[in-house]
């Protein structure tokens, strides 16, 4: 069975990647970084989670393909 992209993207990891994304932001903030900085952390940081999202996917996907002895 093949488990659809979009089934790896819950209201948990949606709620987790708006805090980390809510982290960046308000960091940049108390450091005193201008706002152009700031979207930059903060794109560079979306980038991150969505590659922790796909790698958690292929991790799986390649977990259900490998053959199971018993």
């Amino acid at each position: 069975i093949c488990r659809l992209p979009c089934s790896f993207i819950t209201p948990e990891v949606i709620e987790a990647t708006c805090q980390c994304l809510l982290a960046q932001a308000e960091q940049g903030e108390r450091v005193g970084i201008d706002l152009k900085q700031i979207e930059k952390l903060v794109i560079e940081e979306f980038g991150r989670c969505l590659t922790q999202i796909i790698d958690c996917a292929a991790k799986t996907r390649n977990s259900k393909l490998k053959p199971e002895f018993v």
